[in-house]
Parts: C-alpha cells; structure tokens; sequence
C-alpha cells in the first residue's frame, strides 16, 4: 500500500469514469440514476467537462506515478483524499435521496476505498525530503 499503487488505482479509474464521461454521459448517468434527463444538450455538456478534468487527473496520476517523494506526490495524495471523500457525501447523500440507483455503489466503493487509502499514505508523506 504505497503512493505508486494508489497512482496507478485511482489513474485507471478515472482514465474509465473520464472516457465514459466524455463518449457516454447521458446513457452513464441514466444507468446510475431513476431519475430522467430533461436537457440533454446541458447534461452532456457538462457530463463531458467533467469527463475531460477526470481524464485528465487519470492521465497525470498515472504518469506521476514513479515520482519519488515531493511537493507535487504530496498534492495528489490531498487531492484525492478531498476529492474523493467529498465524493463520497455526495454519491451516499443522494443514494440516501433516491437519486441513485444501487449501481452508484460501486462508484461510492471505489471513492471511499481511494480516499482512505490517500488519507493513510499522507502523513508518511506530509514532510518532504
């Protein structure tokens, strides 16, 4: 349980939630969600940024992940701490609401899972060399 594997984790998941986002935001959304999609053109707009700035965090962790200890290992340990554990309230908030479907689940498992595990790696990492 070291920064690399949580790189290279959480760098695929969100390479696979990014992709689905930007090529499949509404039939994804729907999937996850008993509720219907009534603007479909700002759904998939915005369905489609977010898939672009998941991507994109893909992308980075996964290049980042041999980095050796540093300012900017430290900042992607904390961003996907908050990140996923603000996540994490708001998938269980709106399960607890009926807005999602028991398939949210799995997105709900992978954040808390990703979130804990960079919350134990940071204070191993929080002084840097």
């Amino acid at each position: 349980m070291n920064a690399k594997n949580l790189f290279i984790f959480s760098g695929i998941v969100s390479l696979i939630y990014g992709v689905l986002l930007l090529l499949f935001p509404i039939p994804l959304y729907e999937m996850a969600s008993p509720l219907e999609v009534t603007d479909s053109e700002l759904f998939t707009i915005a369905g489609q940024g977010y898939g672009a700035i998941v991507l994109a965090l893909g992308i980075a962790l996964l290049t980042s992940a041999k980095a050796s200890k540093s300012y900017g290992r430290r900042g992607f340990l904390l961003t996907i701490a908050v990140a996923d554990t603000i996540t994490a309230v708001i998938i269980a908030k709106a399960l607890f609401d009926g807005l999602y479907t028991n398939l949210a689940m799995v997105t709900l498992a992978l954040v808390v899972l990703q979130a804990a595990w960079a919350g134990l790696l940071l204070p191993k990492e929080w002084k840097v060399d």
